[in-house]
This record gives structure tokens, C-alpha cells and sequence, in this order.
């Protein structure tokens, strides 16, 4: 009668499980989220730059160092699977103090400067008119560096967890 209230390893092991399947969703979701913000960023880039000539160099720095985040945050998105029970994984792309998180909100005020001058739904509303250049010089510096900085945080982390 003591055999049935044994429970059986594989039983103990399974309760883990969802835990480290929540922790693989919530990275994969953050990455699909920030994947999707740079796509945005980049669309409104594209539509800057045949708009306003006069900031066509700070444009292209821009839509450079989203393009390679794209390139770098796809890289990751394979890589997620492989560390999907990770807490360093984890802790780079879902907490709130992470790289990723911290990318993600860096870029929605990005996206929340370039989108002003579309007043509201940039694809519903597209202008004819010339758009002017919303950001000023020293400010796309600053973005772009806090950009870098996260992602410099973020492909680091990742070579550290890979060693």
C-alpha cells in the first residue's frame, strides 16, 4: 500500500516544466515585440527619407542601427530555443531591468517621435505634404547610442551565457 503514495520521479519532474515553458513565452514574446517596434521604426525611416532631405544622413544612421538590432534580435530569436529554461536568458530579455525590456521602451519613444508628425495612424494617415525631420542632432546621438548600449548589453550577456 506504501508503492501508491510514492510518487514517481517522472511525476516531480513535470512540475517544472510550464515554469520553464511561461519563461520561454515571455522571452519569445518580448523578442517578437521589440522585433516588431524596429519594423515600424524602420517603415517610418523609409518614409522620412523620401520626405526630408535635409536630414537624409541621420536618417541612414538611424535605419543602420535599427536594420543591424533586426538582423542581431532575429540571431536571438533562433538562440531562444536552445536556452529556453535559462535565468540568465531569461533575465537579459523579460525582466524589467534586462537589456531587452530597456531596448524595447528606448525604441517606443523612437517610435512615439517619429510617428508626431503622422498624427496617429502612420498607415492610415500617410502625408503628402513633406515631413520635417523630428529630431534634432545631439538627440538622434543620444538615441541611437542608448540603442547600442542595449544591444551591446544584450549580444554580451548572450556571449557570456554561451561560453
Amino acid at each position: 500500500h506504501s508503492h501508491s503514495a510514492t510518487v514517481p520521479p517522472i511525476l516531480l519532474a513535470d512540475r517544472s516544466a510550464p515554469r520553464i515553458t511561461m519563461e520561454g513565452l515571455g522571452a519569445a514574446a518580448s523578442m517578437i515585440a521589440v522585433i516588431q517596434i524596429t519594423a515600424s521604426i524602420a517603415s517610418l525611416l523609409k518614409d522620412y527619407y523620401e520626405s526630408a532631405r535635409d536630414a537624409r544622413a541621420e536618417i541612414q544612421r538611424l535605419y543602420h542601427c535599427v536594420s543591424y538590432l533586426q538582423m542581431i534580435l532575429s540571431g536571438i530569436t533562433d538562440l531562444s530555443k536552445q536556452y529556453e529554461g535559462s535565468k540568465m536568458f531569461s533575465a537579459l530579455l523579460v525582466d524589467s531591468g534586462g537589456p531587452l525590456p530597456l531596448l524595447r521602451e528606448e525604441l517606443k519613444g523612437l517610435v512615439a517621435k517619429l510617428s508626431s508628425d503622422f498624427g496617429g495612424n502612420e498607415r492610415v494617415k500617410r502625408r503628402k505634404t513633406a515631413l520635417k525631420w523630428p529630431i534634432q542632432k545631439g538627440d538622434l546621438q543620444k538615441m541611437v547610442a542608448g540603442i547600442e548600449k542595449h544591444q551591446n548589453a544584450l549580444v554580451l550577456g548572450l556571449s557570456v551565457e554561451n561560453l
